[in-house]
């Protein structure tokens, strides 16, 4: 995956793997967010590594508000929590 993305755009959006997570690798400019947290069984997720800025094997989803100077980012679990959030600017 980092072939297409790392250099090329600033943020990637992935779903069906059954978790959260943001990342964002050292040696990759794209910001990364897995919003798999629907209605069937989670993965287990890995300690928090300095690529992970947040993972959690949480239902949910992540909510996006673009305006002309960033995004903002958030994970909200099931019972409309905000589990955790973070801005890019541009």
């Amino acid at each position: 995956m980092k072939p297409l993305v790392c250099d090329k755009t600033d943020v990637w959006l992935a779903g069906h793997a059954h978790h959260l997570e943001h990342r964002r690798d050292s040696d990759c400019s794209a910001d990364i967010f897995v919003s798999g947290g629907g209605g069937a069984n989670l993965y287990d997720v890995k300690p928090k590594t300095p690529e992970v800025n947040f993972a959690a094997s949480s239902h949910g989803f992540l909510e996006l508000s673009v305006v002309e100077e960033s995004i903002n980012f958030a994970f909200i679990s099931s019972l409309g929590e905000t589990l955790y959030s973070t801005e890019r600017k541009r």
